[in-house]
């Protein structure tokens, strides 16, 4: 018998081992988007990549050159090595990537001289540890998941609601999950979930 052929597309995974606030932030953008926790960390994952905040950030650790899309980034020896693992509770979950994907995580490992599995665990506290990765990330799920005109009223509520209190910020995630959990109960579907606000939550 002839060896089996692997699939060129075939993902690969990784497992990272994440703050539990991290996790717990994972597992509600699961809960009101209803994608599974390893589509989360990935897409996170692969927003973070091209994220050239993100991965300045990063880069206070790496000890090698690196370089991602277009962009150098420069080693040196006597940055602060990656801690070995975060402080108090942790979980794991798993993510799959691409081949290229992969790769480019596998790189940001060998900068930083450390595991692929603890670089990743890095990128993903690091994108949901900063409001405005996240609110970007909501509000481009929204974007892809509702349509034009349910968009539009969100953001005149999004408005209204942070010209009322200069002192509070209302961001998409929140708006988000308020929504979700106002939903009638059986109402999986953020499009539906949105509409129902709409109709008949705002102004009532």
């Amino acid at each position: 018998m002839g060896n089996r052929r692997i699939r060129s597309d075939k993902k690969r995974e990784i497992q990272p081992t994440l703050p539990i606030d991290v996790f717990s932030c994972i597992h509600r953008l699961h809960k009101i988007t209803g994608l599974p926790i390893k589509t989360i960390g990935e897409e996170v994952c692969l927003r973070g990549l091209k994220d050239k905040r993100v991965i300045s950030m990063l880069s206070v650790h790496f000890r090698r050159d690196i370089q991602l899309d277009n962009t150098v980034y420069i080693g040196h020896a006597d940055q602060p090595p990656v801690a070995r693992r975060f402080k108090g509770i942790t979980k794991r979950i798993s993510v799959r990537f691409h081949n290229q994907s992969y790769d480019n995580i596998n790189a940001l490992s060998y900068a930083s001289d450390c595991t692929v599995a603890r670089v990743c665990a890095l990128l993903i506290d690091t994108c949901l540890t900063d409001a405005d990765f996240v609110n970007e990330y909501v509000e481009e799920y929204l974007m892809k998941n509702i349509d034009a005109e349910q968009m539009k009223e969100l953001r005149k509520l999004m408005k209204a609601l942070n010209s009322t209190d200069e002192d509070e910020v209302i961001s998409w995630g929140r708006l988000l999950s308020f929504v979700m959990d106002d939903a009638v109960a059986g109402m999986g579907k953020v499009k539906e979930s949105v509409n129902e606000f709409l109709i008949n939550r705002w102004d009532k």
